[in-house]
């Protein structure tokens, strides 16, 4: 690996852990937090760390796997972070909202759920440019008979359709029952 992606690597890292404890200090301080709704969360944190480090390996292929994975790359990077700002908190508190329990960072949950309601028409439409430059990962690495590429561009798939399906959907709803919750932004 380069030292430059070893870097953004270490950087990646860093912010996950850094935005993993600042997500934990609410839930913490509200007294509603389950153990769950916090291993929750960091999952979702090594998820997204992990795909970027498949991505990053995948982008050191050279040929026409490692031009897409760049490709891809340069689609991918700005899309995961606005996505881990806009979700990662409703997404801590959604299960708090859904049992009626009182949320300290309710109006941050309900500011960031009504920013992704006005940003998700513009995300979908970013994962149409993801699905094509993810399909071009995916013919280039069978091309070169490169496998556990194909399995990471396939499991890219999957994510991009669970964020579409359900992870945008529930912070919405998250975001109406907060309204009906009182919680103003």
């Amino acid at each position: 690996m380069s030292t430059c992606w070893r870097w953004l690597g270490v950087i990646w890292f860093g912010l996950g852990l850094f935005t993993g404890a600042a997500l934990a200090a609410p839930a913490e301080q509200s007294g509603s937090n389950d153990d769950a709704s916090l291993r929750f969360v960091h999952a979702l944190i090594a998820g997204h760390r992990r795909l970027h480090e498949q991505l990053a390996d995948a982008s050191e292929r050279g040929g026409r796997t490692g031009q897409a994975a760049l490709e891809l790359r340069a689609i991918l990077e700005p899309h995961f972070l606005e996505e881990e700002r806009l979700t990662w908190l409703p997404l801590l508190h959604l299960q708090a909202v859904v049992l009626g329990r009182p949320l300290p960072q309710g109006r941050r949950a309900l500011a960031l759920a009504e920013e992704l309601k006005g940003a998700w028409p513009r995300l979908r439409r970013e994962h149409n440019g993801l699905t094509d430059a993810v399909s071009n990962l995916r013919e280039a690495a069978i091309a070169e008979g490169h496998a556990d590429v194909v399995r990471f561009a396939e499991g890219l798939s999957e994510h991009a359709l669970w964020e579409e399906f359900v992870t945008y959907p529930a912070i919405l709803l998250m975001g109406e029952k907060l309204r009906r919750m009182g919680v103003t932004p």
